[in-house]
């Protein structure tokens, strides 16, 4: 188990326990936290928020093309950061819920 912290999605914190392999999507819904979501398949955006690794490796460092390319449509990232970050096996920051693996200790942010 890894512990992920939601901040700013209500008037407190939440600190919750969270399943290696499992989505922040998921998480999210799992832990009553309010993360808006339509499409579930990481084609319309509504879930993208700001995630901070709080594991020394990446936590949910692997970006699927289907995530890249709605983040990259949505101007949270260029195809050449794009490029860059799956060479380094390196995560965004900005995530979109529905897609982002869960594989460490994690705080996640909405966008803003």
């Amino acid at each position: 188990m890894v512990e992920v912290i939601f901040s700013g999605f209500s008037a407190q914190d939440k600190k919750v326990s969270a399943t290696v392999g499992d989505t922040l999507l998921r998480v999210a819904h799992d832990n009553n936290i309010k993360l808006p979501s339509l499409c579930q398949e990481g084609d319309c955006g509504t879930c993208v928020v700001r995630v901070k690794e709080l594991t020394p490796k990446p936590a949910a460092h692997h970006m699927e093309e289907r995530e890249i390319k709605t983040l990259i449509e949505l101007k949270h990232l260029t195809r050449d950061k794009a490029e860059e970050l799956q060479l380094k096996q390196i995560a965004h920051n900005i995530r979109l819920a529905c897609q982002c693996i869960v594989r460490g200790d994690m705080e996640v942010r909405p966008m803003e």
